[in-house]
């Protein structure tokens, strides 16, 4: 027994935990970036969808540090990129502690979060990766997930979207009712129809541009990939998959219709052609480098000044007019907030306030990446954010005059990276669809085959297809240092007239990528220094002191992670949920308590406070005692209090005070619904609608000299509008006693007709 067990430690000493750990943190880090694109992501800041993948990169953060805590010499993966990635960050989230007194605390904290987990996940993927196999691997990965997504597209192109128009044509009511929108809403109505009538696919998206922006990159590693070993016959296989992988990508791509995407694969196509072939004549990076940063700052410059006019570009295709009536209403709002900007999570709320009358839609981010962070993060955050791509390109410099002509990696390598990497991916598809559902995600239902969701019956056998076609490039394939660069200039191409930096499924293309290349380059032997050059050194190593410091720093970040976002978050919105469901049962008193619990649940969130004070206002509606007034009207301001900069906090609360007097006839709450109104014109000074129904309140308390101000104004507005469901037609005044069925249009033009001859509590004109 003594031989067996001595036999049995030798065999124990001989594990390489560090590694094992590591590679545990890398499959880790796979399956939370498959998860992040394949749940919905543009509800990462509204909602908190990303509060459990902010959770899971704290997670793995421990157990990376865990790998330090027993390997015999630790170290760090720093560069100048780190630094100023640390930097961004930093003061991303200053910006969005700002904010918390007077804006969106809840949006707020959501977004530092969200680049929080941007930060760990370059972080933990840089210093997990460590061999070419590995990165290898991870593009291939990236792949599957990008051809999973086209797949998924087709499926909606020519099955799904169908379907759904057929079910509405044979019961439209019953779907519009289903999705909340009564028959006098017809301007949701038609956007809703609008939507249905649309056949661009969206795969996991609420936008079919973020579906455009995911492909198009991936587009383009998939030709590199080509590239890289087409003269090489021992990876045919490799070379025809790719091939068919990008005629895949493409044809979905097209289907997408994205104009901006369909530029950037243009510019991505010719940066593959120049500078992603094992040999021959390459343009020098520096050149298009310049010329492209020249163009970014004019433009930028140009925003801040006021210089982008629609009229430049009056022949140009409406897209584009749009983006820049949306830059212009930007840069007014950074003028007036230089510093912070807005703050993370707030840009919707203030926006709406410079938005310009003939403009399409209230957005929720500019469509332009540098301007997103500089409206939401002030002048020091787009400043760190330009830094960082300065240092990213100066980390990279050197490593792309040389790269490794083959791998270098065992075979044993190459097959762990293969199972590490394609095991990730498979637990992330695996644990992306109970959290999509829960969701309510597209990645629904087969009918007809049981519960299997749509993405596994796609992802399983592509992931496998996948596996076999890259394993001989994953074993022993090329790929040189550009064709992880190439990919990251086409999305940051797309996000500069596209935007999403809060949509974690396109990021994470940036995510992946840019950590790799810095990888890739210290492999490729650029390790010693340009004379008189300075840079900080790849590999830093730690003291054993250090590693529980980073262990102690990485629990006390969940920790406040957990407290901050991931518990608030989904225990206040299950609540609201319940409290919900309880009031469409007529349960009111449970519904009630609910979404008490909801509140007190997340401190920061409007959400429950706003369904508290439409419950509360109902019942003193019935009621009338003054007890319920009371406490409707403390949940009325728990609400302002919480979203105090948002159009539609001082609407409901107008709203609210006009149907109280309706019902009462107390002066006070007329006037007290004038204030909100006139709140509501002020934080969204462009809208007909508010105009219109400020104007109707001020009849409403005989005042006529202003109401038909207020008029006029609406009717300026509505005709400057060329967007048939903004126009006053399709909208509707909100007062219980108009007569239904008469639109604002009807109402302006009635007190523009009859001003001064109605009385404060006169019929509808």
């Amino acid at each position: 027994m003594k031989p067996r067990r001595e036999k049995h430690h030798r065999a124990a000493d001989q594990v390489d935990w560090p590694g094992l750990l590591r590679s545990g943190v890398l499959a880790g880090a796979v399956a939370l970036v498959v998860v992040a694109t394949l749940i919905p992501s543009e509800g990462s800041v509204a909602t908190g969808s990303y509060a459990i993948l902010a959770a899971g990169w704290c997670v793995l953060a421990i157990v990376w540090c865990l790998s330090l805590l027993v390997d015999k010499q630790p170290g760090l993966e720093l560069g100048w990129t780190e630094l100023a990635a640390a930097a961004l960050i930093a003061w991303h989230t200053l910006a969005g502690m700002v904010v918390l007194g007077n804006g969106n605390g809840r949006y707020a904290l959501n977004s530092v979060w969200l680049y929080i987990g941007y930060g760990l996940t370059a972080w933990i993927i840089r210093q997990t990766l460590r061999t070419a196999a590995q990165i290898r691997a991870l593009v291939a990965a990236e792949i599957w997930l990008a051809l999973l997504l086209s797949a998924f597209g087709f499926y909606q192109y020519f099955y799904g979207f169908p379907q759904q128009r057929r079910q509405y044509e044979a019961n439209p009511e019953r779907i519009l009712a289903e999705n909340g929108i009564s028959p006098e809403q017809q301007a949701e109505r038609i956007r809703f129809e609008n939507r249905l009538r649309s056949v661009e696919p969206l795969g996991t998206f609420a936008l079919t541009n973020s579906l455009a922006g995911l492909l198009a990159p991936w587009l383009c590693a998939a030709l590199a990939v080509a590239l890289a070993v087409r003269a090489v016959p021992q990876q045919r296989r490799t070379l025809l998959a790719a091939l068919a992988f990008a005629v895949v990508l493409a044809a979905c791509l097209v289907l997408t219709k994205s104009r901006t995407a369909y530029l950037a694969t243009a510019v991505g196509v010719v940066l593959v052609g120049l500078y992603c072939r094992p040999s021959g004549w390459r343009l020098d990076w520096r050149i298009p480098a310049a010329a492209g940063g020249m163009l970014v700052v004019l433009g930028l410059v140009a925003v801040y000044l006021g210089g982008l006019d629609a009229q430049v570009l009056s022949e140009a295709p409406k897209s584009v007019l749009y983006r820049l009536e949306y830059w212009r209403a930007t840069g007014a709002l950074i003028a007036d907030h230089p510093l912070f900007g807005c703050g993370p999570g707030n840009f919707k709320s203030v926006y709406a306030e410079y938005k310009l009358p003939q403009a399409s839609e209230t957005i929720s981010e500019p469509h332009n990446l540098l301007l997103e962070v500089w409206a939401t993060s002030g002048t020091p955050g787009v400043v760190l954010l330009l830094l960082m791509v300065v240092a990213f390109a100066v980390d990279l410099s050197r490593g792309l005059r040389q790269a490794p002509s083959a791998s270098t990696d065992s075979g044993d390598e190459a097959k762990t990276a293969r199972r590490t990497i394609f095991g990730g991916a498979l637990a992330g598809l695996l644990l992306a669809m109970p959290l999509a559902l829960a969701d309510d995600s597209p990645l629904t239902i087969v009918p007809g085959l049981g519960s299997l969701p749509v993405a596994w019956l796609l992802g399983i056998p592509l992931l496998a297809l996948c596996w076999w076609s890259f394993e001989p490039w994953i074993a022993g394939g090329r790929l040189l240092l550009a064709a992880l660069i190439v990919p990251q200039v086409v999305l940051l191409v797309n996000l500069l007239a596209a935007g999403a930096l809060e949509f974690p499924g396109v990021v994470g293309t940036l995510l992946v990528l840019a950590p790799a290349a810095l990888c890739y380059s210290r492999l490729s032997g650029e390790a010693q220094a340009a004379a008189g050059s300075i840079n900080l050194p790849r590999w830093i190593p730690l003291s054993h002191n250090a590693t529980p410091v980073a262990t102690i720093a990485a629990i006390l970040l969940t920790l406040l992670c957990l407290f901050t976002e991931y518990q608030p978050v989904l225990y206040s919105t299950g609540r609201l949920q319940l409290a919900k469901a309880n009031w469409r049962t007529g349960t009111t008193e449970q519904a009630e308590a609910a979404a008490q619990k909801a509140a007190a649940a997340d401190p920061r969130w409007d959400e429950p406070w706003r369904f508290l004070a439409e419950l509360r206002l109902q019942r003193w509606l019935a009621s009338g005692s003054e007890g319920d007034w009371q406490s409707f009207a403390a949940a009325a301001d728990e609400l302002r209090r919480r979203d105090p900069r948002h159009h539609l906090t001082y609407y409901a609360r107008g709203n609210w005070y006009l149907t109280a007097w309706r019902k009462s006839g107390r002066p006070d709450l007329l006037e007290q619904a004038i204030e909100e109104y006139r709140e509501t014109s002020v934080r969204y000074p462009n809208w007909a609608l508010y105009h219109a129904q400020l104007a109707w309140a001020l009849h409403l308390a005989g005042r006529e000299a202003e109401a038909l101000s207020e008029a006029e104004i609406a009717r300026r507005l509505d005709e400057a509008t060329p967007h048939a469901d903004r126009k006053l037609r399709m909208q509707q005044i909100v007062d219980p006693q108009i007569e239904h069925g008469k639109t604002a249009e009807q109402v302006v033009a009635g007190l523009r007709n009859t001003v001064g001859s109605s009385t404060p509590q006169g019929k509808s004109p």
